[in-house]
């Protein structure tokens, strides 16, 4: 058991489930801009809600995820369809798409969300 983790393996302060991951995740990285410097308030509300709403989404469309380390392309993908289907604007699905972008390389997965252009197949025009 290492300096973090409680009883049970669990790291310390974590809820459980991707609720947990996704706290301990945005604790670590939500105050910081790319560039070092102190992300704004407004801007760590936004992301945090962004990313939120995304993992709700993925219950709803029936993805059961434990942990946000298990976010993959086809959930990305997933997303941009559903938003696409609910009409979201494209600037919306730009900026969604560029919050889950920058989430995914806090947790080392920069390459499962595609970049400028959307992914082939999810529904959006690049």
């Amino acid at each position: 058991m290492t300096r973090n983790q409680g009883a049970g393996g669990r790291r310390a302060g974590a809820t459980g489930g991707w609720k947990g991951s996704l706290a301990d995740v945005l604790k670590a990285h939500n105050g910081a801009r790319r560039d070092g410097a102190v992300a704004s308030f407004a801007t760590q509300d936004k992301r945090a809600d962004v990313v939120y709403a995304s993992f709700k989404s993925l219950h709803a469309l029936g993805f059961r995820m434990d942990t946000v380390m298990s976010l993959r392309g086809k959930h990305i993908e997933a997303l941009a369809k559903d938003w696409h289907t609910r009409g979201l604007s494209a600037s919306t699905l730009q900026n969604s798409l560029s919050i889950l972008r920058t989430f995914a390389e806090w947790i080392g997965k920069a390459a499962e969300v595609p970049g400028r252009r959307p992914a082939a197949g999810c529904g959006l025009r690049g």
